[in-house]
């Protein structure tokens, strides 16, 4: 947005720049009201947690974080396919059906203002669609995989982890299992205190505790990812996306973390809607 502002407004005045930039900011401000939504995952969600009383040797960890990607329905655009090939009966943008891919899962607004929550569901043989003009060369991400994303509906309304487990913002990682299991409790004491705020716009205190509930392709050995939910922007200083840029964090077991963090993070993965 930036740069195709500064190409805009060269050799315009600064009188023209001063609107032009008070009409965007504008604009950005009701985007984020428009993305608050009342959640029913969020009316379960607990911060607050005590620190653990007892703390295992330390682990090193890298951090990248990801979100829902919003999307309107639209008439001319790339059908949302299962991986048997069947119209789900929606259809977005190339971009925007390949940043879904990227994310693995879309809040995709109809054109009647009903949302509905897709979720990633595997590959399809075939390229659906050409990925490469929206990722950067040398990356990590395979634009090539992301063109043959295959959907399902979601079971949980910010989407769906691995196997039968759900979503939660800010409190979901996807993480490799060889180095930290699914369902695992992990503590980042650089995210406690951290201003987060829920899906709804209330602002809370992070409480360090994450549930490892999801898998990712290029999520590897000593690699998180951090599940911000409907929020785009990170608020955690811990996530560089950089692999030079390690923290300290602690992977919890039953010994080690509080008994009412582990059945309520538990309980709130595998609640259904």
């Amino acid at each position: 947005m930036h740069t195709i502002l500064r190409h805009f407004f060269r050799g315009k005045t600064k009188e023209v720049l001063c609107l032009l930039l008070c009409a965007s900011i504008i604009e950005g401000c009701a985007s984020v009201r428009n993305q608050q939504i009342t959640s029913g995952i969020e009316a379960r969600m607990q911060f607050g947690y005590p620190e653990p009383s007892v703390l295992p040797m330390p682990t090193a960890l890298w951090a990248t974080y990801y979100h829902i990607w919003h999307a309107k329905d639209t008439a001319q655009g790339v059908a949302l396919l299962t991986k048997k090939g069947t119209a789900l009966g929606i259809t977005l943008s190339p971009r925007d059906w390949c940043m879904s891919g990227l994310e693995g899962t879309v809040r995709v607004t109809r054109s009647d203002g009903s949302v509905a929550v897709y979720n990633y569901d595997g590959r399809g043989d075939s390229v659906q669609v050409d990925c490469t003009p929206y990722f950067n060369k040398g990356s990590l991400i395979n634009p090539t995989a992301i063109g043959k994303s295959r959907w399902r509906i979601a079971r949980g309304e910010f989407g769906d982890g691995v196997g039968s487990l759900l979503l939660v913002p800010y409190r979901s990682i996807a993480t490799d299992r060889a180095v930290i299991p699914t369902g695992t409790i992990v503590y980042i004491p650089s995210a406690r205190g951290v201003r987060i705020t829920l899906p709804s716009g209330k602002q809370i205190e992070h409480d360090g505790y994450f549930y490892a509930s999801d898998v990712g392709g290029a999520i590897k050995a000593n690699h998180i990812d951090v599940f911000t939910g409907i929020a785009t922007q990170n608020p955690f200083a811990f996530i560089s996306s950089k692999s030079s840029q390690t923290f300290s964090a602690y992977i919890l077991d039953s010994t080690s973390v509080p008994t009412s963090v582990l059945s309520d993070l538990r309980t709130l993965h595998t609640i259904s809607r």
